[in-house]
């Protein structure tokens, strides 16, 4: 049969090469085929009378204009919409007749190539491979693993993703945890859809939304409101606690706010409707902290009607949206923008998902900012005092931060982007130089000081890249190999220009120092980390990508491995009794983001490294130069496992997502025991060999990560083990730990600090993309 339609396909392509022959003698020749005419194609009848006369029903004298038209002084609009159809002419038509024929062909073809694929299914049986010079050359090369719906997972990898659940439609970018698990091959096949995370929280989440937007917003009295503020004492708490823990606080001036704050309390109606917002947003952001982290003032609430923390913070935030109502917020002036953003904080807070609530309240401040003209620089206009135009670049870079932070988390487009603006970026100056009455600004400060302001500007900067990037990944257009290299330097040659105050040489040295500079010092780490993700994860998609980037597959899974040991970390250090604890917010529903796209991005990969042995790829992929093992990968993706099933740490996403990697680490363990099965001498004899002579990592300029970042003790993490893993994870309630604790343990992992000098004499990873050089001092 296949035969018989290749002939016929070969056939008509003669016929149609006769470009020449008379029209009857081809009109025989496609008899003589076996050929039939297209019946189904209708033939033109051009439309004679006007289009108005035609939609009348009137008789049209078919000049131009009608005598219709022209009686009803329409004689612009009298048109023949067969004008153009009749100016075709006779050998245009003939011209587009082989064409058509060739369409025709190629659909024949194609559907050559589907049967003869069918009939190769159909009589595929155990015996003698066919030699390769005996196949179609369509067909040469190793037959794919993955499933069908593998090439649709990666063609939509620059599309993104769209779930439907509920009749509720939910979009997330190509880039969002959500949808790149997506493109791991049979993992979602062993989950039913109700257990797959969608990516932010549905409408079953206790928080149903913001209060601005949804709440009972009817305007209250200044009486009612000033009613509802505590004692000044603890007011004074909140306020020190605003200004010396939470780093929002750069966008206040504090001498400014702490005169106003002296005089509304020698005269509480002095002040509007519009600072009392900010006072309670500000209150409410303090109190916010408080519950995060248990560190509540117990004696200072024994006069307050409300003592309960959580009524507390819905207490302050119905004040402060009642403040911005009374104040018409829509027509934004001073204070609002500021209000607005430590308003949108703490609804944030308020959830370890991601809310899509929230960020459509972010909008309404990008648009309040856009009104009050701060995406333009003040230096533009005179009539703006030098203070308040050096305060508006500090509260727009709070904006960029925060758009960039919360557009990555639910997966969509940025809201400002860079031709929007011309505004510069704050100053390195501490509040005391800054004054109402300053007529020019003083000399900036050397930013190895580590002021706020240093820390924010290096996070300013880093995010400015991140933004580049974070565009690149939500284009329709895909982005060029050159240019992620271009974006790739700029962003190492960012991360080299933050101050040394600022810069995380190991993990280890988050153990030392004031507590606001270590945690400072982990939010940057972690900005540059999730861009990295960001800018190479796409290479991660296919076995091909694997091989041909492997740089970009190196920096990707560094970085992953990075920011869950990261996570780690954090989650030891921030838990009860430990030092970063009254730190804990740090934790917040940004920083499970970062996490699940770490784990996300690792599950990829080892998805990836199944089925590049499953296909037996050549063996300059087995020889992929990654330190990182699939024991190690699994393991750290263990601890996630663990930490996301802690009912502390646990949201609606990250409990769908551990079923996830659960469900991954049983597939590496099935892999590992089949693997083992097959090589198991050749298994023994490495394992003894490694057991015997550990690898031997540099020392200099790296991150070194001892065991005890993992574990309680230093044993080696035995390879041997890792087909223990999905037999334990299928118990975890019954799980003996310290048996756990026995038999695995990880070793000492380095890796070099910005991700790309480790290897840096391996063939694999020349820094060589359109032109570029191999110094990374951005020359």
């Amino acid at each position: 049969m296949a035969n018989l339609i290749l002939k016929n396909a070969l056939d008509l392509s003669d016929t149609a090469s006769q470009s020449t022959i008379p029209k009857d003698n081809a009109k025989s020749s496609s008899r003589e085929q076996g050929v039939q005419p297209n019946a189904s194609r209708q033939r033109f009848k051009p439309q004679l009378s006007c289009t108005f006369c035609r939609t009348r029903k009137l008789k049209c004298d078919r000049n131009s204009p009608c005598n219709n038209c022209s009686k009803r002084d329409l004689s612009s609009s009298c048109t023949y919409i067969h004008n153009s159809r009749e100016k075709t002419s006779k050998a245009q038509k003939v011209k587009d007749k082989p064409k058509d024929v060739q369409e025709r062909i190629q659909h024949l073809e194609e559907l050559v190539v589907a049967l003869m694929s069918q009939v190769k299914d159909k009589t595929l049986v155990p015996g003698p491979t066919v030699p390769p010079d005996h196949q179609p050359s369509i067909f040469k090369g190793p037959k794919p693993s993955w499933p069908d719906d593998a090439t649709v997972s990666e063609s939509a990898d620059s599309i993104g993703r769209i779930s439907v659940e509920d009749e509720l439609q939910n979009y997330v970018g190509g880039a969002h945890w959500a949808a790149i698990l997506e493109n791991i091959a049979g993992l979602k096949d062993s989950l039913g859809s109700e257990e797959w995370p969608q990516g932010t929280a549905s409408g079953k989440n206790k928080h149903k939304g913001p209060v601005l937007l949804l709440g009972d917003n009817r305007k209250a009295s200044r009486e009612s409101v000033l009613a509802c503020l505590p004692s000044k004492p603890v007011v004074d708490n909140l306020i020190e606690r605003y200004f010396t823990a939470i780093d929002a606080s750069f966008i206040t001036h504090t001498p400014t706010f702490k005169k106003e704050y002296d005089e509304f309390w020698d005269d509480p109606n002095s002040k509007s409707f519009s600072w009392l917002g900010y006072l309670f947003a500000i209150i409410c952001l303090s109190v916010n902290f408080e519950l995060r982290t248990g560190d509540i003032p117990i004696p200072a609430l024994s006069d307050m009607a409300v003592r309960d923390t959580e009524q507390r913070i819905r207490l302050y935030r119905e004040k402060t949206v009642q403040c911005l109502v009374n104040s018409n917020y829509t027509e934004p002036g001073l204070y609002t923008v500021e209000t607005l953003l430590l308003y949108y904080l703490s609804e944030h807070f308020q959830s370890k998902d991601a809310l899509f609530g929230s960020w459509m309240l972010f909008g309404m401040i990008v648009r309040a900012g856009l009104r009050l003209g701060m995406h333009r620089d003040a230096s533009h206009y005179p009539n703006i005092s030098v203070f308040r135009g050096e305060m508006q670049r500090r509260i727009w870079a709070g904006i960029l931060i925060v758009d960039i932070q919360t557009s990555c988390q639910v997966g969509l487009p940025r809201m400002v982007s860079e031709e929007m603006y011309d505004t510069k970026a704050p100053n390195n100056l501490l509040d005391e130089d800054l004054y109402e009455s300053m007529v020019a600004l003083p000399p900036v400060r050397s930013e190895d000081e580590g002021s706020p302001m240093s820390h924010v500007l290096s996070k300013y900067r880093l995010l400015i890249v991140f933004g580049k990037i974070f565009d690149a990944s939500n284009s329709i257009t895909p982005i060029q190999y050159d240019e992620v290299m271009r974006l790739e330097k700029m962003l190492l040659g960012t991360r080299e220009g933050i101050p040394e105050v600022y810069r995380v040489g190991s993990i280890k040295s988050l153990d030392t120092g004031p507590i606001m500079l270590r945690v400072r010092k982990f939010s940057i780490e972690m900005s540059y980390l999730k861009a990295r993700c960001f800018l190479h994860r796409k290479f991660l998609s296919e076995a091909e990508s694997l091989r041909k980037h492997s740089y970009s597959v190196k920096a990707c899974v560094d970085s992953s491995m990075l920011i869950l040991q990261y996570q780690n970390y954090m989650t030891i250090e921030t838990a009860m009794g430990h030092s970063l604890h009254a730190m804990k917010w740090i934790t917040s529903s940004l920083m499970t983001y970062d996490f699940l796209l770490a784990a996300t991005l690792l599950c990829l990969y080892l998805g990836q490294l199944m089925a590049a042995e499953e296909e037996t790829v050549d063996t300059a992929f087995r020889e992929f130069p990654i330190e990182w093992t699939k024991e190690d990968i699994s393991h750290a993706l263990l601890k996630s496992y663990q930490i996301w099933n802690n009912p502390e740490h646990s949201s609606e996403d990250t409990i769908k997502f551990s079923k996830v990697l659960k469900a991954m680490l049983n597939k590496v363990d099935h892999w590992s025991t089949a693997n083992k099965t097959q090589t198991k001498v050749s298994k023994e004899i490495t394992n003894e060999a490694n057991s015997s002579n550990p690898p031997n990592y540099p020392a200099s300029n790296m991150y070194s990560f001892p065991s005890s970042d993992f574990e309680e003790n230093g044993s080696k993490f035995p390879t041997s083990n890792i087909e223990m893993i999905g037999d334990i994870l299928n118990d975890p309630a019954g799980l003996d730990w310290n048996l756990w604790d026995t038999n695995f343990q990880g070793s000492n992992i380095y890796i070099d600090a910005a991700g790309s000098s480790l290897f840096a004499s391996d063939l694999y990873f020349p820094f060589q993309a359109a032109g570029l050089e191999t110094d990374m001092d951005g020359s």
